[in-house]
């Protein structure tokens, strides 16, 4: 029995402990920093961006440098590129309000804020969150949000969700570089592989020990 609750210990820690944090989009951003940012170059400024798949929704994260640190969407359109075939033009605005300028957002979290497409119809697409740090910018905004890809599916032809591979983001606030994210996160099969390999390795080593005169 001790050796049953052994080899169940082995098998589900190495996957729990490698498996991605999962993102809440609630203006701390502890949940980034085990996910692979992509620098994005605007000028001297040197931005980082990260795009992450979990769940059927599609999550990116933007820290903005401290040389440029605004970020601003009202008037700034974004653009998320799906299968290199589908284009969602989208922003992030606050709640009931169709624009809201971004640039005045004061010292803090700001919550009250959500994803849109605006492709005339401002379809809410996913929930967002900016926090502002300095009034003067001179510590760059981090900026998430998500978009729920089931409600994209009317743009993109109704495929299946899970039939979207890649996503590439563009964002005249970060300069003229696109960002693209390919496939779904790894980590967890991982974990699963290192465990079997561990599990095998213990079997050996009990098989050897009862074996050996």
């Amino acid at each position: 029995m001790g050796v049953i609750m052994s080899i169940m210990i082995v098998i589900f820690l190495p996957s729990a402990t490698l498996a991605e944090t999962p993102i809440a989009i609630d203006g701390y951003y502890d949940d980034w920093t085990d996910k692979p940012h992509t620098s994005v170059t605007n000028g001297t400024a040197i931005h980082s961006v990260s795009l992450f798949l979990a769940d059927g929704s599609l999550y990116g994260h933007i820290k903005m440098s401290n040389s440029s640190g605004q970020f601003i969407s009202y008037n700034n359109i974004m653009d998320l590129l799906i299968n290199n075939q589908y284009t969602i033009p989208f922003d992030i605005n606050k709640y009931n309000v169709k624009k809201l300028d971004l640039g005045n957002l004061p010292v803090g979290r700001t919550l009250t804020l959500a994803t849109f497409d605006n492709i005339g119809r401002k379809d809410w697409l996913g929930g967002a969150a900016i926090t502002v740090y300095a009034s003067t910018h001179s510590v760059g905004d981090d900026v998430e949000f998500s978009i729920n890809l089931e409600t994209t599916r009317s743009i993109c032809g109704n495929i299946p969700v899970d039939q979207m591979q890649t996503f590439t983001l563009s964002c005249p606030n970060l300069g003229s570089q696109t960002i693209t994210s390919t496939g779904t996160s790894t980590a967890p099969y991982i974990g699963i592989i290192v465990s079997i390999a561990i599990v095998g390795l213990i079997l050996r080593l009990r098989k050897k020990r009862y074996t050996v005169k």
